[in-house]
């Protein structure tokens, strides 16, 4: 005759409760409000053509570059896989991949990249 597993009879033994409504939504609720709160990794360069983040704004939020006479910008772009670098005519001024802002800098070209392909100036 067949016999019963110990563990599966232990379990059948058992009351069964049933959580209410309220119960089964409170994981569901957590796991909502957790995607919401993580961050994006999307990433955002912000030049300006004066010091201090004043003056005439344009904003970088794919790939690619901006050219002009800038003097300030803000950078947004930690764990997005992609990286800021500026130029000063074809001279490399250098890159930032973390957040960053700098308010009082001369700069021609702003270049948005997939971190490690760096292009030049």
């Amino acid at each position: 005759m067949w016999r019963t597993p110990p563990v599966l009879a232990s379990f059948l033994h058992q009351p069964h409760r049933h959580p209410s409504s309220f119960t089964m939504k409170i994981p569901a609720i957590a796991a909502v409000v957790g995607l919401l709160a993580t961050p994006a990794l999307g990433f955002q360069l912000d030049v300006y053509t004066q010091d201090n983040y004043a003056g005439q704004h344009k904003s970088l939020t794919n790939t690619g570059s901006l050219s002009g006479q800038f003097h300030s910008y803000k950078w947004q772009g930690t764990r997005s896989g992609h990286c800021a670098q500026f130029c000063n005519g074809n001279r490399d001024l250098g890159y930032r991949c973390d957040d960053y802002s700098n308010n009082a800098i001369w700069f021609t070209k702003a270049i948005v990249y997939k971190y490690p392909n760096k292009p030049g100036c």
